[in-house]
């Protein structure tokens, strides 16, 4: 026999007498609990009941109230609890939740709470039940049932997933919390020793997905908490510290001040139950923080920048995003997130302080992410090169030289005792994402290598680390990051990198590898023209008079035949372009430079082929569109992808221009042979040649058709495959005029729509509105939700991101009108209201009004005033 002691303490309120129906109302939160027992809440109690663990997000009845039972557990002290939850009646006269617990000391006591629960007549949230510190009652364990019987329909189902949900009986006698504890215990959470947790009688949680087995109220209540459950898929585990963590992140990224709250943070990277899901718990912590929106809205403040920084730093896969993020508005905010970074740097006094380890990795996947998106390469190397940054100062002082160490010692420079390393240990090449490479860096060492597919996307990483190399000032001594990825990447190394880089002559030694320079075509013929000019000179002075007439024979040969070819040298020995011959990563150029200039040009002269192809057809009478027409303008241009290039009229600054007018010289140099090319200049003119190749091309390659004139204009350019169209045959009685193919009630909806979206009050409007009224009722993120009720199948594959291109707003107008002709479907019987089905949400109307009631009821919350219009459908299936 052992006797427990039975602490309890209640919800502290402004007592305002009783209800109609006997239930407490109250003038306001006291901001203390009242009733207790206890002098202190214990600190486990104390943070779970702040971290919302038995928190409901609807009180069950006064009459058959709600039993939530927790073990808690912080710094090895324990505790076990049971909330009993009625209704109340706060000051505005809405229902309130109103908290008795009852709870001892130590794990495995919710049985004894539950059974001595019973035994006192299962006793509720009475302020005038007046308890004192000290005043605790003592049980005899030995009262405790603990053989409650299961009943065969539930029999196994603790096998399944948690949480576990049982559905309501038929029966009028409902499951008894013993029992619903009894099956807590068999789950396989509870069996290694986990803590155990359940809900018994609820009608809402807030938190169903850190539960083991929930019993609802009702049939109503097991809808929402499943739904509940569905729009949060994946939940951080329930650790004590959770409040803690979040004040810590809430304070430092208000006041921009970290040492004060670096401690919680640190502690929580070195929590083992933080580590066995680290990546959803840290990320469900920062979403909670605004972090989803901040990325998703493009919302932007200091309190944002803050944020997403230290979710950078410790959610490393975070990396990527955030550069692309902040970048976009690098002058207003970066200095913010700069200072804040410097703030880090300051409080972090340990150089093997654990805070390094996530940056370190998210460096890696920062620098590796620029294969797959070059168009970052920019602000990558901006960030790490910043030598104020946290991101910077590690770069510098770990990751390069780290990766220089590791290519040395592959290389054989370094023994394997040389500072420690061990035969197959590496400082930077053993992080999981360089793993996932090794082999192709390998390749390099090989003397027989040459580049293949396989190896030449590492060319982005060489412009990387060629601006970062640069800007450090380094001195390469035979070991550039920069020309170890040229090489791997195409071999030869650009001449102008190749001498930046401290090479000599045109082969050297880089990692022990032989290396080459690219040698521009150009200079072997200024080479000829030096030499051919010598020795001209030489005849003049040799030969007399029968020297000058030979001189002056070959300079007239050369100014008259050569003129044109002379002039086209030139220009591409001023042409600096990564992949053409001598180029680089200079984007100096003057060819560059003009073709900026008169972009405006050649954006006219492709919108033009856009229009032209529109009002052609395929053989089976296929009209393309813009986008594909858009798509395959792209594969001309840009075969392997690698600009990125983005849509005309998405263009932000001159660096997407340049990747525009950089794979137009790649089309002119490699695509459009020299007989029908313009100058290599970058610029599609109406009038030139690289105008009328690239739309044979597309022709060609779309299989559209073109009228007799125009496929034999392609012939001439070397576009054979250029279909003709069809001309009917001629007849004295004249066809008859082709009737216009009705246009369905759909498509005149579209139409409709499309043009309402952006207007005041209308679609745009209405959904963003939507979002920060459900996101500020409830304190969650609703963006998944309103697209899941929109969209459930994700046919349309609508994003509250994308809402300003024609193809964007047609895909929520679609999404709509699928949402409209559903709720006529979930019309109850014998009620009648005007549900339009325009493709159109009108802000405050009913498919507004509509939307939000489902919205709302997916997150398992309920409105506070509701809209009489909801009641009038039936629940989303």
């Amino acid at each position: 026999m052992t006797t427990i002691h039975i602490h309890e303490f209640s919800t502290g309120i402004l007592v305002d007498g009783t209800g109609g129906a006997g239930e407490w109302k109250s003038r306001g939160f006291s901001g203390e609990y009242m009733n207790s027992t206890l002098a202190t809440i214990p600190t486990p109690v104390q943070l779970a009941i702040k971290n919302r663990e038995f928190a409901v997000s609807e009180g069950a009845s006064s009459q058959n109230p709600a039993i939530i039972g927790r073990e808690v557990e912080y710094h090895g002290e324990a505790w076990s609890v049971i909330a009993v939850v009625t209704r109340g009646i706060d000051e505005r006269g809405r229902g309130a939740s109103l908290y008795r617990y009852f709870l001892c000391q130590g794990r495995g006591k919710l049985p004894d709470l539950v059974s001595w629960y019973m035994r006192k007549g299962k006793p509720t949230f009475n302020p005038s039940d007046y308890k004192q510190v000290d005043l605790f009652t003592e049980y005899d364990d030995t009262e405790t049932q603990i053989n409650e019987h299961i009943p065969s329909e539930l029999d196994g189902i603790w096998e399944g997933k948690t949480p576990i949900i049982i559905t309501q009986n038929n029966l009028q006698t409902p499951y008894p919390a013993l029992m619903i504890h009894k099956i807590a215990s068999k789950t396989d959470p509870a069996r290694c020793k986990e803590l155990i947790s359940w809900a018994c009688n609820v009608e809402a949680l807030e938190q169903p997905n850190r539960f083991l087995v929930i019993y609802p109220a009702s049939k109503k209540a097991e809808e929402t908490i499943r739904a509940r459950i569905n729009s949060v898929p994946q939940l951080a585990p329930a650790i004590p510290e959770e409040t803690l963590i979040k004040n810590a992140i809430r304070n430092s990224c208000r006041t921009g001040n970290f040492q004060e709250n670096l401690a919680p943070i640190e502690d929580a990277l070195n929590n083992p139950k933080i580590q066995q899901d680290y990546k959803t718990f840290w990320n469900s912590i920062f979403e909670g923080q605004g972090s989803k929106d901040a990325y998703q809205q493009g919302i932007y403040n200091e309190s944002n920048v803050r944020l997403l920084t230290l979710q950078a730093i410790i959610c490393p896969e975070k990396l990527p995003d955030f550069v692309a993020w902040i970048m976009k508005k690098e002058k207003d905010y970066y200095p913010i997130s700069q200072s804040f970074q410097g703030e880090i740097v300051k409080a972090i006094t340990q150089p093997n302080s654990l805070i390094f380890n996530p940056v370190k990795q998210g460096i890696n996947i920062l620098i590796l992410n620029v294969i797959k998106q070059p168009d970052l390469i920019d602000a990558t190397a901006r960030l790490l090169s910043d030598k104020d940054g946290l991101w910077g100062v590690t770069y510098k002082t770990f990751t390069s030289v780290g990766l220089k160490q590791d290519l040395k010692k592959k290389a054989g420079y370094l023994s394997t005792e040389t500072e420690g390393l061990k035969e197959k240990e590496f400082y930077v090449l053993n992080d999981a994402r360089w793993q996932e490479i090794i082999d192709d860096l390998r390749k390099v060492w090989n003397h027989r290598f040459y580049p293949d597919p396989t190896t030449q996307k590492y060319i982005h990483l060489a412009r990387l680390f060629d601006k970062l190399e640069v800007s450090s000032q380094e001195q390469y001594k035979g070991y550039s990051l920069t020309v170890f990825f040229y090489h791997l990447a195409q071999k030869k190394i650009p001449s102008d990198v190749y001498k930046r880089h401290k090479l000599n002559g045109d082969e050297d030694k880089n990692f022990d590898i032989k290396v080459q320079r690219d040698i521009p075509w150009y200079e072997p013929v200024f080479r000829e023209i030096k030499e051919t000019a010598i020795f001209l000179l030489s005849s003049v002075f040799k030969g007399g008079a029968a020297g000058c007439f030979i001189a002056i024979i070959y300079f007239l040969l050369i100014f008259t035949l050569g003129g044109f070819f002379f002039q086209r040298l030139l220009n591409l020995a001023n042409l600096s372009v990564p992949g053409l011959p001598g180029g680089s990563n200079n984007s100096e150029s003057p060819i560059i430079k003009e073709a900026i200039k008169s972009f405006p040009k050649t954006k006219g002269s492709l919108l033009q082929i856009q229009q032209d192809l529109k009002q052609t057809t395929r053989a089976d009478a296929f009209k393309p569109n813009k986008n594909e027409i858009d798509e395959a303008i792209s594969k001309i241009l840009d075969p392997n992808n690698s600009f990125e290039l983005k849509t005309l009229n998405k263009l932000e600054d001159n660096k997407d221009k340049e990747k525009w007018i950089l794979s137009i010289l790649y089309y002119q140099l490699y695509k459009v042979t020299p007989s029908n090319s313009d100058d290599i200049d970058g610029i599609i003119d109406k009038d030139g040649k690289t105008y009328q190749a690239l739309k044979c091309n597309l022709l060609q390659n779309m299989q559209l058709q073109a009228t007799q004139a125009t496929a034999d204009n392609c012939k001439k350019l070397g576009f054979s495959k250029v279909k003709v169209a069809k001309t009917p045959a001629s007849s004295s009685t004249p066809a008859p005029t082709p009737t216009p193919t009705p246009t369905t009630t759909e498509e005149e909806a579209i139409r409709k729509a499309v043009p309402e979206f952006d207007k005041p009050e209308k679609t745009k409007y209405s959904l963003q509105t939507l979002v920060k009224e459900l996101d500020e009722a409830f304190s969650v993120s609703s963006s998944y939700n309103v697209i899941n009720v929109l969209d459930p199948n994700n046919e349309f594959g609508i994003s509250l991101s994308r809402m300003t291109e024609p193809a964007d707003k047609e895909a929520w107008v679609k999404a709509i009108l699928q949402y409209q002709e559903s709720l006529k479907s979930r019309l109850k019987k014998e009620q009648s209201i005007k549900i339009d089905v325009d493709g159109v949400i009108n802000y405050g109307k009913n498919t507004y009004n509509l939307l939000k009631c489902d919205v709302a009821a997916q997150l398992g919350e309920t409105l506070s005033n509701k809209p009489a219009i909801c009641g009038k459908v039936n629940p989303i299936d």
